[in-house]
Parts: structure tokens; sequence; C-alpha cells
């Protein structure tokens, strides 16, 4: 069941800017899924340690969208995201438990959303600029659907759920969270994948 659900995608393996470990016609291997799992891990750890030197609401999606389009270049298969996504969940998990909590509720949102988001929009790839606008839409789907849960949360909790009050966020949050969400996208696009199509090299015996 999980080497069907996880289908190799063609489009980004012709897309990646290095060769990836999945083949087509092969099953999932066990270091594909551990390769998820860091990348997974690794955003989370990105997401909790690494302060970027401007501080707008919505910028933690850079840190995770970048090791996550690096999983899909090297592991390009269909619901990819996903896996790294129960890694990240897994890896905050583990630093609650160790007595960290220095993961915001907007960062942890973005970082959950962000692969399943990659999966929706990446199931049916073609490479060149066509994948380019597809990260780039996964990026701003995800920062958008953070923002409106993040508004949520603020608002039923009566504004009581921590960082700034809802009448300061809102005006910059409402805007710069897309643009986090699409400069995100394209940083992970352009680091990890081509922006044109490649000639696809004809099968062996045919001209």
């Amino acid at each position: 069941m999980l080497g069907t659900v996880l289908d190799v995608n063609e489009g980004l393996i012709s897309a990646a800017r290095f060769p990836g470990l999945s083949r087509v016609g092969q099953r999932v291997s066990a270091l594909e899924l551990a390769t998820l799992m860091t990348c997974g891990t690794l955003a989370a750890l990105a997401s909790a340690f690494i302060d970027t030197p401007w501080q707008i609401p919505g910028q933690s999606i850079v840190q995770s969208v970048i090791p996550m389009a690096l999983g899909l270049a090297l592991v390009p298969r269909r619901i990819a995201g996903s896996v790294m996504g129960l890694g990240s969940v897994l890896a905050v998990a583990g630093l609650r438990v160790g007595g960290f909590h220095g993961l915001g509720f907007g960062a942890m949102t973005s970082l959950f959303l962000t692969g399943p988001m990659f999966d929706l929009a990446l199931w049916a790839a073609r490479d060149g600029w066509r994948l380019y606008v597809r990260i780039v839409v996964a990026g701003l789907a995800t920062n958008v659907l953070a923002l409106a849960i993040r508004f949520g949360t603020k608002w039923l909790s009566g504004d009581t759920s921590g960082g700034r009050r809802l009448a300061s966020w809102l005006p910059q949050a409402i805007w710069t969270y897309p643009i986090c969400g699409v400069v995100a996208g394209l940083v992970g696009a352009l680091a990890w994948f081509h922006w044109a199509s490649r000639r696809r090299v004809p099968a062996e015996g045919h001209s």
C-alpha cells in the first residue's frame, strides 16, 4: 500500500538539479523514507532555531520550504511532502518533550502544512516553469491557510493566544504572509529545480 501511494513523480525527477534516490518502477526504499523524515526534521529544526534578520509575520515558511523542497528533489514521490510533514511533527514533539517551547503557533502551522500542500500542488507536476508555478502556489496556499488559522485562534481566544495583539498584527500579516509564501516557494524552486524543461533522452532502442 505504501509503495502504491509513494509512486514516483516523473515531473520532479526530470526537473531536479541532481540525481535523486527514486527510480521509476521501483518500490520506495528505507533510505528514501529515512531521507524524507530527515528533511522534515531539518525543516522543524530550521523553523525552531534559525532567526532571520527581519521579524515579519509569516516569515518562518522560508525555513520549512527550503529543506522540504530539497526532500522532493532527493525523493520525488507523490506523497513525499506528507512523509516529511510527519517527520516535522515528530521532531517538534521531541523538542517539546525536551523542554523547548520556542516554536510559535504560526510557525508550527506553516511547518505542518507545507508538506501536504506540496503534495496537492505537485501531484501531476511537469518540469520547467510550470513546476516553479506549482511550488510557488504551494508556498502561497500554505501561508494563506496559516494566516487564516492564526487569525482564527487569535480571534476565538479573545486575543490571548500569545504574540502581537490582533489589531496591530492583522494589517501587516494580511500581506506579509502571502508575500513570504511566494518568496519561499520561489527560493525553494530555484535552489533545487531547473527552470526550463530539459530534453528527455529517448529510451534505448528508439530513435
